[in-house]
C-alpha cells in the first residue's frame, strides 16, 4: 500500500505532468496560428498580403469558407511539391500585383484551374509552369469565369479529357471581362477547345495565344479555335485586337461561325520583333517586348515573366530557351523540358542546326495496372467507358484517337488495356474489365488470372486456363456470351 508521502507525491507529479502537457499544448498551439496569420484583414481596402505558398495555401482554405475576400501578393511564389486545389468558388479581388505563382499542379475531376468558380476579379497575375489536367471546364486561372481577368497571363499545359479546355479558363460565361491577358502552351480536349477559352459567351479585348491547341476527337473539327473553341451569343467583334499564330495542323481563331479579321493570324515572328505589342498598345503602352516576347510591361522587372535569354557577338547568335512553354516556326509545343535552338554564321556558310529534347510532363502518368485506362491507379467504370469509347472510334473508322497524346505513354498503355493479349483493344477487353469491376464492386476480390479462370470453367470448360492464356487469339466471346475458339 501507498503511504500518505506517496500518495501526495503522486498526486503532485500527476498535476506537473498535466500543467506541464497543457502548456506545451498551449505554445505549439500558439506557434501554428502563429505561422499561418495573414497580414491584413481580407477586406478590400486591407486585403491579405501573400508572400509564401504556406500563406497562399492558408488564403485559399479561407477562401473556402469566406469567398470574398481579398488578397494581394507581395513576392513571386512557388508552389513546386504541393498539389493544388482550386478554390471553390472566388467573388473577391485576388491581386497579383505583377508577381507569378509557379509551379501550380492540379489533376483529377472536373473544374479545375486555380480557381474552381470566379465570380471575382484576377488581376496583375503570372502564372508559370502550370500542369492542369482533369475532364471537364479546365482552365489556367479558372475553369468557369463570370467575373473579370486582366492584365493577367498563363503559360503551361491544360488538359480536358472530355470537354471545356483553354489557356485562360475552361469556360466564360455572359458578363465576363477579358482584358490583357494571354496564354503560352498546350491545351488539349476530347472535345470543346480553344487557347484562351474553350467556350465563352463573353468578349476578349487585347489578348494572344501562342501554342499548341489539340481536339483529340478528330470526329469534328468545329469546336476548336485557336483562341475560343465556341463562341455563343456575342457581338460583331467578340475578339478585339486580338492574336494568335498557326503551328503545323493549326486551327482557325474560332471554331466555327466567325469571319476572322484580317491579320488576327500573326507571324511568329512578329511576337518577338514588336509588331504584336504595337498593335496591342493601341496608342497606350501596357505591352512590350522583353527577350523575344511580348509581355505585359509591368511584368519586365520580374523575372518570372519572362523565361528567354539572349546573347549577342560579332560571330553568331544564340538563343537559349529554359521554360515550360517553346515556340517554334514549325510547331508549337509545351513541355517541361528545355529547348534549343542554336543558328551558327561565317563569314563563308551558314549552317542553322536544332535539337530538340521532349520529356513527358510529370504528372503524367504512366500505367500501373491493367485496365486502368485513365491511370489513376484504381479500375472502375470509367475505365469501362473510355476503352467502350476507344472500341467505338476505332470500330468507326477513327483510327487516331488515342487515350494520349504522348505515343511513349499510349504504346504502355494499349498493352495494359489489351487483356485477352491478343494484340488490339476490342469488346472481348471490354467484356474482362466490366467484369474485373462487377467482381470488385461485388466485394469478391479477384485477378485478372482468377478472372480468365472463372470465364473458361463458365464458357470453355472443355478448354484449360493455360491453352486460353497460351492462344489468346484464338477465342473470342459470341453475343451469347459463349467463348469460341477460331
Amino acid at each position: 500500500m501507498k503511504t500518505a508521502f506517496q500518495k501526495k507525491a503522486y498526486s503532485i507529479l500527476t498535476a506537473l505532468v498535466l500543467l506541464l502537457t497543457a502548456c506545451t499544448g498551449a505554445v505549439f498551439s500558439s506557434s501554428r496560428a502563429a505561422a499561418l496569420e495573414l497580414e491584413g484583414t481580407g477586406k478590400a481596402d486591407n486585403p491579405y498580403l501573400l508572400s509564401t505558398a504556406a500563406e497562399l495555401l492558408e488564403f485559399a482554405e479561407k477562401a473556402a469558407a469566406d469567398p470574398s475576400i481579398c488578397a494581394m501578393l507581395t513576392a513571386d511564389i512557388s508552389l513546386e511539391g504541393e498539389t493544388w486545389t482550386p478554390i471553390g468558388s472566388y467573388a473577391g479581388t485576388f491581386d497579383g500585383n505583377y508577381h507569378c505563382i509557379s509551379n501550380l499542379q492540379c489533376s483529377g475531376g472536373s473544374n479545375l484551374g486555380m480557381f474552381a468558380k470566379l465570380s471575382g476579379t484576377v488581376q496583375k497575375l503570372g502564372l508559370t509552369n502550370v500542369h492542369i489536367q482533369g475532364k471537364n471546364t479546365v482552365g489556367g486561372i479558372a475553369a468557369l469565369c463570370s467575373g473579370t481577368i486582366t492584365d493577367s497571363f498563363c503559360e503551361g499545359d491544360i488538359t480536358a479529357s472530355r470537354d471545356f479546355a483553354g489557356g485562360l479558363a475552361g469556360q466564360f460565361q455572359a458578363g465576363a471581362v477579358v482584358q490583357n491577358a494571354y496564354h503560352i502552351g498546350t491545351v488539349t480536349a476530347k472535345g470543346t477547345v480553344g487557347g484562351l477559352a474553350g467556350r465563352s459567351n463573353a468578349p476578349f479585348q487585347n489578348c494572344y495565344h501562342i501554342g499548341t491547341v489539340a481536339k483529340t476527337d478528330a470526329a469534328s473539327e468545329d469546336s476548336a479555335g485557336m483562341l475560343v473553341g465556341k463562341m455563343e451569343g456575342m457581338a460583331d467583334t467578340p475578339l478585339q485586337n486580338c492574336f494568335y499564330t498557326v503551328t503545323a495542323g493549326g486551327y482557325t481563331a474560332v471554331g466555327s461561325d466567325y469571319i476572322e479579321p484580317e491579320g488576327m493570324q500573326q507571324a511568329e515572328e512578329n511576337f518577338q520583333n514588336g509588331i504584336v505589342a504595337e498593335l496591342m498598345n493601341a496608342g497606350g503602352d501596357m505591352w512590350c517586348v522583353r527577350e523575344g516576347k511580348t509581355v505585359l510591361k509591368e511584368f519586365t522587372n520580374n523575372t518570372s515573366a519572362a523565361t528567354t535569354t539572349t546573347e549577342r557577338t560579332t560571330t553568331s547568335d544564340t538563343t537559349s530557351t529554359t521554360a515550360s512553354t517553346t515556340t517554334t516556326s514549325a510547331t508549337t509545343s509545351t513541355t517541361a523540358s528545355t529547348t534549343t535552338i542554336s543558328t551558327t554564321t561565317s563569314t563563308t556558310a551558314s549552317t542553322t542546326a536544332t535539337s530538340t529534347t521532349t520529356t513527358i510532363p510529370p504528372d503524367e502518368n504512366f500505367p500501373q495496372i491493367m485496365g486502368d485506362a485513365d491511370r489513376n491507379g484504381r479500375v472502375d467504370s470509367t475505365d469501362v467507358y473510355m476503352v467502350m469509347l476507344y472500341c467505338a472510334y476505332h470500330g468507326a473508322g477513327y483510327h487516331d484517337y488515342t487515350f494520349t497524346e504522348y505515343p511513349e505513354i499510349e504504346a504502355a498503355l494499349l498493352t495494359k488495356l489489351d487483356i485477352n493479349g491478343d494484340g488490339s483493344i476490342d469488346t472481348t477487353d471490354v467484356y474482362f474489365i466490366l467484369r474485373y469491376v462487377a467482381y470488385q464492386g461485388a466485394g469478391i476480390p479477384t485477378d485478372w488470372d482468377e478472372l480468365y479462370e472463372k470465364h473458361i470453367l463458365q464458357y470453355c470448360p472443355e478448354y484449360s486456363l493455360d491453352v486460353f492464356k497460351l492462344y489468346p487469339q484464338s477465342f473470342y466471346i459470341t453475343t451469347q456470351k459463349k467463348c469460341i475458339i477460331k
